[in-house]
């Protein structure tokens, strides 16, 4: 059995319903290989770590380390886990959706927090080597269930690991050698050859693209933050279509400088297509790439909580 949601029946911000439903075929690979369907994040219900060390990133005992992305918010924090620790500060994520599944069957899974007003959008994870962008986007979901003030007035949504494959072997691609980062269906989405930055065989190709691109549609966003790694040094807050106002206000929380581009092309972005071609402010936030995901979310957490202050405003 495994978690699903049924998002045909969803208006675009309707309550869902969480149900369980049986298992259909395991999911395959493009080799081929047939793989067990997995529970959200692991095989373990009892151990919320197994299904990375499964991936061989972690060994036992160290179940501390970077890897704080890989809790399902399916299941209750632990005090452990999480700084919710109360029925009020949970009761904040009004809503789980499962957008859709990894290429191995892992659920993509999306919090929305708050009850109406204006939606911002935050997820992190997308390259599976960067991930202190996902542990920074778990922590600001964790934030925001233990601070339900914080979204009284708009609401949020966050995805902590958008590429739970690729995080779990420390890739930047999906298991397919897609490269989620240049597979968008923006007007400058262009075939490229196979490597790091592949975009794929066509645009939005990839299950984990095409969950991307369902939140969004669902969501409606004001304004997005992808939050991303880079090399020391070129760490920014980096605007694409009518956010360079927001990118300034961020700046002003967590000093990164502000840039219009990113410095080489990024043609298929999440960026191009979400900013550029629709027109939603997009910031993609680049972190310290040698950075440790706790000290991350620390310089970033006030530039995070102004971004969704900027939403409210909105």
């Amino acid at each position: 059995m495994f978690i699903a949601i049924c998002l045909a029946t969803l208006g675009p911000l309707a309550a869902s319903q969480v149900q369980e439903t049986p298992a259909g075929p395991a999911p395959r690979d493009r080799s081929g290989a047939s793989r067990v369907c997995i529970r959200p994040f692991n095989y373990d219900d009892t151990d919320p770590w197994e299904y990375t060390r499964r991936r061989g990133e972690l060994e036992a005992g160290r179940q501390a380390s970077g890897r704080a992305w890989n809790r399902s918010p399916i299941v209750a924090p632990t005090d452990r886990d999480s700084p919710a620790t109360n029925d009020t500060a949970r009761s904040a994520a009004v809503r789980l959706e499962i957008l859709g599944h990894s290429v191995r069957g892992v659920p993509i899974v999306m919090q929305v927090f708050g009850r109406s007003g204006p939606v911002t959008f935050v997820f992190g994870g997308i390259h599976g080597n960067e991930g202190n962008s996902a542990v920074v986007a778990r922590r600001f979901g964790e934030h925001l269930e233990s601070h339900p003030d914080l979204t009284r007035d708009g609401r949020v949504a966050v995805i902590a690991a958008m590429n739970p494959d690729g995080l779990a072997r420390d890739s930047r691609t999906n298991v397919c050698g897609v490269d989620l980062n240049r597979n968008l269906p923006a007007r400058n989405w262009q075939p490229s050859k196979a490597g790091a930055t592949f975009g794929g065989d066509r645009s939005a190709s990839e299950p984990e693209t095409q969950s991307l691109i369902r939140a969004v549609d669902l969501l409606q966003p004001v304004a997005i933050v992808a939050i991303h790694s880079i090399t020391r040094g070129r760490q920014c807050n980096n605007f694409d279509g009518p956010a360079e106002e927001l990118a300034r206000r961020m700046a002003d929380k967590n000093g990164y400088p502000v840039r219009k581009s990113i410095g080489y092309p990024t043609p298929g972005s999440f960026g191009s297509w979400a900013g550029l071609d629709r027109q939603i402010p997009t910031i993609t936030l680049e972190l310290p790439h040698d950075q440790d995901g706790e000290s991350a979310w620390s310089d970033n957490r006030d530039a995070l909580l102004e971004f969704v202050r900027a939403g409210d405003d909105s």
